[in-house]
């Protein structure tokens, strides 16, 4: 969803970077967090980023910073900073053309360059400027697991079971690997993990990824998540090509499995849905295929 700008938006932009057309650019209105006004240029340079709140103003420098230093150690672009801070957490960011990857399409072999890239940013360029692990999800409750599983057809409700039982041993695993600082097995390792990788947020070219945008939920914890992520987008279906090893994609499974038990136990506790048709149609194969990966997710974990 796009508008024009308003007149104090268009004053907070030029006061920042007066070289661009802001008077007649759009103000894209999707992002949770930020607005973002793009300006009428044949050819943008940069954006200004607004937040949304004050709580989100507060976050916007150690979001930016971490832009600005992943920047050297990625090979495709990030919104790197344009200018300072304003009063009210708006920034001049740089552009990055492109558009969204077409749905339920994907290279395995693009897919698992990004994999690759985002491993090997090192640990020393932004282990001070992410979140908390994955603390822009609820926590697995026992109730929140009850809702989500009683919700699902009765075939289906054991392998939910598996699915949340193996996640928080890969996650104790990899707490215990964080704790010695070492790796347990193979890629269980803690590494950059974007939090929404997907859709919007990743700007293609030909085929060819340009850039990734909105850092906001960067966390600390296992890559394998940022498969899951694309296979939400690109589908189920790339993960295993995609992935860098067996258990790296047996990962990957079981996290895509958990955020189908997280749209599950969403409408669950909001009362339902009226498509819960629709909605278990979605979720409930990928929960079957994450509760297979589960399996040598345990043998591997032994």
């Amino acid at each position: 969803m796009a508008r024009q700008p308003t007149s104090e938006e268009v004053e907070r932009a030029n006061a920042l970077y007066p070289a661009a057309d802001w008077v007649s650019g759009r103000v894209e209105e999707s992002g949770k967090s930020n607005l973002v006004l793009i300006p009428a240029d044949p050819v943008p340079e940069v954006v200004f980023r607004m937040a949304r709140t004050r709580e989100e103003a507060l976050a916007q420098a150690r979001r930016a910073a971490l832009a600005d230093a992943l920047a050297p150690h990625v090979p495709w672009l990030v919104p790197e900073s344009r200018s300072p801070i304003d009063s009210a957490g708006g920034i001049i960011q740089r552009f990055i053309p492109g558009a969204a990857h077409p749905l339920h399409q994907g290279d395995p072999a693009a897919l698992g360059r990004i994999i690759t890239d985002l491993q090997a940013v090192p640990l020393s360029a932004y282990e001070g400027l992410v979140g908390a692990p994955w603390e822009a999800e609820p926590q697995w409750t026992q109730a929140r697991a009850d809702a989500a599983i009683d919700a699902l057809e009765p075939d289906v409700r054991a392998s939910a079971a598996t699915v949340l039982a193996t996640l928080g041993e890969m996650e104790q695993a990899m707490g215990s690997a964080v704790g010695q600082g070492a790796a347990l097995r193979g890629s269980l390792r803690r590494g950059l993990v974007h939090g929404d990788l997907a859709g919007r947020n990743m700007h293609w070219r030909d085929g060819e990824l340009i850039g990734i945008l909105d850092w906001d939920k960067a966390s600390l914890w296992d890559p394998a998540i940022n498969l899951a992520h694309l296979s939400l987008w690109h589908g189920q279906d790339v993960i295993d090509p995609s992935a860098p090893d067996e258990f790296f994609a047996a990962r990957a499974h079981v996290w895509n499995g958990s955020l189908a038990l997280t749209r599950v136990a969403d409408a669950a506790l909001r009362g339902g849905v009226k498509t819960w048709g629709r909605l278990l149609r979605k979720t409930q194969p990928r929960i079957m295929r994450a509760a297979q990966a589960a399996h040598v997710c345990r043998e591997l974990l032994q």
